[in-house]
Order: C-alpha cells, then sequence, then structure tokens
C-alpha cells in the first residue's frame, strides 16, 4: 500500500500517519466484506436496533456494534451511547462501553491480533436495553370555552 500524506503538513510524519489511517480503515472494511458485515448498517426499530448489536457482539465486530450501539442509544434515548451507560448507573455496562471506545478511539487503538470480545457489552445491554417509555399526549378538554360558539 502506498503512503498517503493526509493533511496540510506533507512531511515525513503527516505520510506515515496518513498510511496508518489508511491501512487501519483498509483492515476495519476487509474484516468487515469478510464477515458479511456493513459496520454501520441501519437497522429499524428499536428491537431490530439491539438485535444489531447483539450479532455484531457476538461477530466480535467493535466498529458494527459501536454504530449499532449508537444509533439505538441516540433513538431509544436521545444520549450518546457512553451517556446512556452512566445514566444507567451499571458499572459493567459503563465499563463495556469504555472498553468499546478506548478500542475503537484510543489514542493508540488496540489493534491487536486479539479479537474484541462483545460478550461483557452483550451480556450488560440484555440486563438494560429496554427503549425509553413514550410520551403520550392527554387529550385534555380546552381549558377555555370556544370563541363565538
Amino acid at each position: 500500500m502506498a503512503d498517503v500524506a493526509v493533511g496540510r503538513g506533507g512531511g515525513a510524519g503527516a505520510a506515515g500517519s496518513g498510511a496508518a489511517v489508511v491501512a487501519v480503515a483498509a483492515r476495519r472494511s476487509a474484516s468487515a466484506a469478510a464477515a458479511g458485515l456493513d459496520p454501520c448498517a441501519r437497522a429499524t426499530g428499536a428491537s431490530a436496533r439491539v438485535q444489531a448489536v447483539l450479532q455484531a457482539c457476538q461477530a466480535s465486530d467493535a466498529a458494527a456494534a459501536y454504530c449499532a450501539l449508537a444509533e439505538w442509544t441516540r433513538s431509544a434515548h436521545r444520549a450518546a451511547p457512553a451517556a446512556w451507560a452512566e445514566s444507567v448507573g451499571d458499572a459493567q455496562l459503563a465499563e463495556a462501553v469504555a472498553g468499546l471506545e478506548r478500542r475503537l478511539y484510543g489514542a493508540t487503538p488496540t489493534m491487536t491480533a486479539a479479537a474484541w470480545d462483545g460478550t461483557q457489552l452483550a451480556a450488560s445491554l440484555r440486563r438494560h436495553a429496554t427503549p425509553a417509555p413514550t410520551r403520550r399526549k392527554r387529550h385534555r378538554a380546552p381549558a377555555l370555552p370556544p370563541l363565538n360558539p
């Protein structure tokens, strides 16, 4: 793979980091393609989104798990995954989400030979995967009488 310069620096450091970014992206997309998964495929409906997270955890696909988790928490709870995990109050869930974020977005991504293990996140998610309660509109009688009846 050829070095690709990223940014305006154009120096050797920029070319090296650009190649690293391209290489990581290529590895992630290649592993997702090999597994037949689109890391950010969108599911519709709350239960389908939760199932997408659980399937990605079972497949040990960190990128797909995070995409599906983010989609579900935004649609069901209107929060980012880490904020939702903290609001639930379950330390194991918060640690599982934090570990997933460190794996994907940490200063030194842990793209080692060992695959990400999604069992902790899946188990924690099964305990708390309930959508936020829906707010029903109450149809009340108007407080004021109609004008010019």
